[in-house]
């Protein structure tokens, strides 16, 4: 039932029933402390993945020297565009 996207009513009373069952329980306490670890995990994840991605771009721009006279070629452009695509986040 987690797992899906669109519940039927009938679903999300029984969710929150299970809910409120466990609530101030050990369990739920538990839960809730695992999802805020996830939920924090996943930001730094994130956070180095778009560092990555920063420091990549950074490289690139400036192997072409985009850095320093802001324009483009068409090659050099398409260039670019496949040096991003080998990258494996």
């Amino acid at each position: 039932m987690l797992q899906k996207e669109n519940l039927e009513q009938s679903q999300k009373e029984a969710a929150v029933a299970i809910v409120q069952k466990i609530q101030g329980t050990e369990l739920f306490s538990l839960l809730e402390n695992y999802m805020g670890d996830a939920s924090r995990k996943i930001a730094e994840l994130l956070n180095r993945q778009l560092i990555a991605f920063f420091n990549l771009l950074y490289r690139v721009l400036s192997k072409y020297g985009v850095l320093k006279m802001m324009k483009l070629t068409r090659a050099s452009s398409n260039q670019i565009l496949e040096d991003l695509r080998k990258v494996q986040f």
